[in-house]
């Protein structure tokens, strides 16, 4: 009686860091484009968030007759009731975000909401290349946009 021998299948140690270096191409390909997707991402959603909070601040001080007041402060986003000098409400945010040419630092919101102040843009704006990064205020609207180093461009 003869026996055969079957042959052992498995991987070989070159296969195996053949299979290797090609996940290491691919990941050091598609990390940067992570990383910068990743800051895109937070940056339209920061934006977002500001716009959000701005709409309805400016409603509720149309319809309960009262002003506001925001104010950035570092990566926080803080209203304040106007005549009791008091804050509100507090949002945070992972990226900063300034005023556009406001001395004063805040935005004002009358009994009417209409607003007073300056647009609003990431700091990071040429890092994120984001498709939202400022939000431009006038007396009577807050738009979406694309901040180009001087000022908030609607879209």
């Amino acid at each position: 009686m003869v026996r055969k021998i079957k042959k052992q299948g498995g991987i070989t140690l070159i296969e195996t860091i053949v299979v290797i270096a090609i996940i290491a191409i691919i990941l050091s390909i598609s990390i940067p484009y992570y990383a910068k997707w990743k800051k895109r991402m937070s940056v339209e959603s920061d934006t977002k968030k500001i716009y959000g909070v701005l709409q309805t601040y400016r409603m509720k001080a149309f319809t309960e007759k009262r002003e506001f007041y925001i104010k950035l402060n570092g990566k926080n986003v803080e209203i304040y009731d106007k005549e009791k000098n008091k804050k509100v409400f507090t949002i945070s945010l992972e990226n900063n975000f300034k005023f556009t040419g406001n001395s004063t630092n805040k935005i004002d919101i009358d009994q009417r909401g209409t607003f007073y102040g300056s647009s609003i843009y990431a700091e990071d704006y040429e890092k994120a290349d984001a498709q939202y990064d400022c939000i431009a205020i006038s007396d009577v609207r807050v738009r979406l946009g694309k901040y180009n180093g001087e000022k908030c461009i609607a879209r």
